[in-house]
């Protein structure tokens, strides 16, 4: 008994953090707790071996328990932050000309829409710079505002791709530029300014696209192209 609830213990604590099977971890969890107590039992006052591992495979299930209520909250929390945020992304005013719709309804539609928005993004500029290696960067400085009813950072909030020629960029790691406001925490309301950059292949035009990290609609909350001169 206490073998086999050290073994099922370990089987349950490892796969508690996984998501979905870790329905069936919290019950392999408890009847490894069982077993353990059993083995606990039949093992009183140490007139049999293996009260050791009938101890161990006692914490070891409490421990994979505790995993999964606390990964199964976190997870939930996560999924429901991202239905919430969900929105509709406004049209852009290209969008508009191009379905010959500039009526000033379907522009007060439009500022709603961006007022609805769980997040609010912008590109103040463009700057071409250099990494720690001296390799040649592009240095974008965007305006990031948590529009949403809890506090977020920009770096779990938004994905922000860059493209040269259709291929993704890698992103950069050097001194002319201040990536910390990616990690700082915004309150709803807030707004800051992030600098990231993206390591350049050419000289060709620069395309950003940047998405909300948790859509799983995968719809753009702004697509720009710059050029180099």
């Amino acid at each position: 008994m206490a073998i086999t609830g050290l073994v099922i213990g370990i089987v349950a604590l490892g796969t508690s953090f996984l998501p979905i099977i870790n329905n069936v971890s919290f019950f392999i969890g408890l009847v490894g707790l069982v077993l353990a107590i059993v083995g606990i039992a039949g093992t009183g006052k140490r007139k049999k071996k293996g009260r050791g591992m009938a101890v161990a495979g006692l914490v070891i299930s409490i421990a994979s328990i505790a995993v999964v209520l606390g990964s199964q909250a976190f997870y939930s929390s996560v999924i429901d932050s991202a239905l919430d945020s969900a929105k509709a992304t406004p049209r852009t005013a290209a969008e508009q000309s191009a379905a010959g719709d500039s009526s000033p309804a379907a522009a007060a539609g439009d500022s709603a829409a961006a007022a609805d928005a769980a997040f609010g993004l912008s590109i103040d500029s463009v700057q071409k710079g250099t990494d720690y290696s001296g390799g040649p960067v592009a240095i974008a400085t965007y305006t990031f505002t948590n529009n949403s009813t809890e506090a977020t950072s920009f770096i779990v909030s938004i994905s922000a791709k860059a493209f040269q020629n259709g291929v993704q960029l890698d992103t950069a790691i050097g001194s002319g530029w201040d990536s910390s406001g990616s990690m700082k925490e915004l309150k709803p309301g807030s707004s800051t300014t992030v600098q990231m950059g993206y390591k350049l292949d050419d000289n060709s035009p620069l395309t950003i696209e940047a998405s909300e990290l948790w859509d799983f609609s995968d719809e753009v909350l702004l697509e720009e192209t710059f050029s180099f001169e």
